[in-house]
């Protein structure tokens, strides 16, 4: 995989937003704030998707009839 180290640091920081989501409600924070770390997060998951769009395919994944 050639953009490993991107993908897992994006999916990091994606973990982090998640725990801010958490906080966010339990201590019964604002609308805003909660949107803007969802907006965050939904665009951490188009890069990702993204990335993994670029990355090389295996022949198995390019014609997945072969065995």
């Amino acid at each position: 995989m050639v953009n490993r180290e991107i993908i897992r640091r994006k999916l990091e920081k994606l973990e982090g937003n998640l725990t801010k989501t958490d906080f966010i409600l339990k201590r019964s924070g604002n609308l805003d704030e909660f949107l803007q770390v969802t907006n965050e997060m939904k665009e951490l998951v188009k890069e990702l998707k993204a990335y993994i769009e670029y990355e090389p395919r295996s022949a198995n994944e390019m014609n997945p009839n072969i065995r």
